[in-house]
């Protein structure tokens, strides 16, 4: 390795921190960051080979063309990688999802907020240290209590609903944090769910109103429901019971309880890029999108980020990615060799690492 890559790499090794003995980054992105070379781009100039590189590090590339969130999310929750109970074994994580998403809606009411809370059940899923299914045998339930499945966006391909009032499940675990992870419904739909600890209620979260929902392409793009992560800290060491309850006679669910250490991943949500006027007519049923639309989803994930997480998860704008110059010929969507070289950057200037510079003489 040269004295130009250690350097670079120990710039960011003063903000990612301690890495995991594999040194990796996954990639889980549409088409942009995907291993197939759209506008004649190679691939070991598009944005992820180029920030795992500059960074010392291996790259796991699951971009796929094409992926909402729900696919990279049906991804990340299928063997061999993730192995129970311990969803990452990555140092890092880079994010750039939602895109195909927001061009697959537009405008339409709950679009941003469901791809916010799409990204965010992701993120928390990656960050915990330890997952048990809804099937365990340290869940308890009572009556009223159903299995749904078999579906491939549910972990473990299945989880537990009612819609019984009054109806309760508990889970005794040790440290000072747990997460459930849950689904969300569209409008009229969703239940609302009572979390204590202890006997003490710690939040109450509603399930209602979280997802576009419809049929269609929403319905055959994984959109009738949404994955939701509900997390409570602070518990303090020692052993603590965690009650669900149901509030409602509406559906609530329990796909999965978990806790996390103090070793998170470092991950990288990258923002939305804008493109042309005419990029965003192309790709039906992924052409309704807008800058305007772009921006509203750029904000509910801010957001999301600033309110349910901490300085290990962090936003990478993306604002100097500009449509008229780095969207590539002929396919005027994806980004041409100077727009990955753009995306590297923001990720690394995230890192507090050095940039890329142009392949020209002229400096950053």
């Amino acid at each position: 390795m040269t004295a130009k890559t250690l350097s670079i790499l120990a710039a960011a090794l003063l903000t990612v921190g301690s890495l995991s003995a594999a040194d990796s980054i996954r990639l889980d992105s549409d088409s942009f960051g995907s291993p197939n070379v759209y506008n004649n781009v190679p691939i070991k100039t598009k944005f992820g080979e180029r920030f795992a590189d500059a960074l010392g590090m291996t790259l796991t590339n699951k971009g796929v063309g094409g992926s909402v969130i729900n696919d990279a999310w049906i991804r990340m929750l299928t063997k061999p990688e993730h192995q129970p109970p311990h969803p990452s074994p990555h140092a890092m994580h880079v994010l750039n999802l939602g895109f195909n998403d927001m061009r697959l809606y537009g405008n339409q009411p709950l679009a941003d907020k469901e791809i916010a809370t799409r990204l965010g059940a992701m993120i928390a899923f990656l960050r915990l240290d330890m997952v048990l299914d809804d099937n365990n045998r340290a869940l308890t339930y009572t009556n009223g209590w159903k299995t749904a499945g078999p579906f491939r966006d549910f972990y473990g391909g299945h989880n537990r609903y009612t819609n019984t009032k009054g109806a309760t499940a508990t889970y005794t675990f040790q440290g000072d944090n747990v997460t459930i992870g849950t689904f969300g419904l569209p409008q009229g739909q969703g239940g609302t769910m009572e979390l204590a600890i202890d006997g003490t209620v710690r939040k109450t979260v509603s399930l209602d109103s979280r997802c576009i929902g419809g049929s269609g392409a929403g319905a055959a793009h994984g959109h009738v429901y949404v994955p939701v992560a509900v997390e409570l800290s602070g518990l303090g060491p020692g052993n603590h019971t965690l009650t669900v309850k149901n509030q409602s006679p509406k559906t609530i669910y329990i796909d999965y309880v978990g806790t996390r250490d103090s070793k998170n991943p470092k991950i990288l949500v990258c923002g939305m890029t804008r493109m042309t006027t005419k990029g965003y007519t192309l790709g039906a049923p992924f052409n309704k999108g807008s800058d305007d639309a772009a921006n509203r989803c750029n904000a509910a994930i801010k957001a999301m980020l600033a309110q349910e997480f901490d300085s290990d998860v962090i936003y990478v704008p993306q604002e100097d990615f500009d449509a008229a110059q780095h969207v590539g010929q002929p396919d005027n969507i994806h980004p041409n060799e100077e727009g990955h070289r753009i995306l590297a950057n923001n990720l690394l200037k995230a890192c507090n690492a050095q940039p890329i510079r142009r392949r020209s003489s002229t400096s950053d």
